[in-house]
Order: C-alpha cells, then sequence, then structure tokens
C-alpha cells in the first residue's frame, strides 16, 4: 500500500512539474515569437508559400533587398512561391538578436540564413539582417506586420 501511495505521490509531483515547466518554456511573449519562428521554418524547410504568409497579417509586408516589397498575404505567398519553385529546397536558420515588446507589438532584430539547393542542384546559402514588426491578434497570436531584411555584411 506504502509503495502505491509513494507512486501516486510522486507522479503526481512529476505532473504538477511537467505542467511548470510547459507554462515556463510557453508563457513569455518572447517564448511565444520564438515558437512562432520554430514554425515559420517548419513550413518554409516544407516549400508551403501558403502556410508561411499566412504568418503575416492581413495587410502585412514583406521588403526584401532586391527585390519589390509585398503588401498583404497573397503577394507574400507568391514571392514564397517564386523561391520555392525556383529551387528543390532549403534549410532556414534563424536568430534572435533582440526582440522589445510593449503591449500588442513587438519589434526584432535578428538574422537569417536559407541554405538552398537550386533546381540544377547548386547549393548556395543566402544570409541577411532582419527587422520585423510583430503585432499581436485578437486572437493572441503574434503575427508578422512588416517583415524587412538586407543582405548581411562580409
Amino acid at each position: 500500500m506504502i509503495k502505491i501511495i509513494s507512486f501516486i505521490l510522486l507522479t503526481t509531483m512529476h505532473i504538477q512539474a511537467m505542467e511548470t515547466d510547459i507554462k515556463e518554456i510557453g508563457d513569455s511573449e518572447e517564448d511565444q515569437i520564438r515558437l512562432r519562428w520554430d514554425q515559420f521554418i517548419t513550413y518554409w524547410e516544407a516549400g508551403d508559400a501558403a502556410s508561411c504568409a499566412s504568418f503575416y497579417t492581413p495587410s502585412g509586408m514583406n521588403i526584401p533587398n532586391a527585390f519589390e516589397p509585398n503588401s498583404g498575404r497573397e503577394e507574400i505567398e507568391q514571392f514564397y512561391t517564386f523561391l520555392f519553385d525556383n529551387n528543390q529546397s532549403s534549410v532556414y536558420k534563424h536568430t534572435t538578436h533582440d526582440l522589445k515588446i510593449l503591449g500588442n507589438d513587438a519589434v526584432e532584430y535578428g538574422e537569417f540564413s536559407v541554405d538552398w539547393i537550386t533546381n540544377e542542384g547548386t547549393s548556395w546559402t543566402y544570409k541577411a539582417r532582419t527587422m520585423a514588426h510583430w503585432v499581436k491578434n485578437r486572437d493572441g497570436i503574434w503575427e508578422i506586420e512588416k517583415l524587412l531584411f538586407n543582405l548581411a555584411p562580409e
């Protein structure tokens, strides 16, 4: 009987500790934005342009280096489709250097790199610095209002 009670107590304590860990990991605004990047990367590496565009607000902007700015999810999806159609695959890495949150707005300075394999089989890497303006929507989900990126210095 003592073994059963001990097991129940230990299991309950372990479950409570896990719940605390999950809340600590996922409750901060910074963690929510980092999780959004992890989700974005999953869709990016799957070549899912529509899902990548869904991370932006309906009026969001993607402002790439050497291309015209893309406004709204439809244009952003077309831009990502262009990238994915011209390459076999890619590996996306994102780093956040600074993130400031004020209410339902956040500004992030970071960088990303994409290791591409073109349709012809050539490997190449694109590295960029980023400035992102995040907005929390009515459902409490962080979305990108503006993403500006340019080539990182050598």
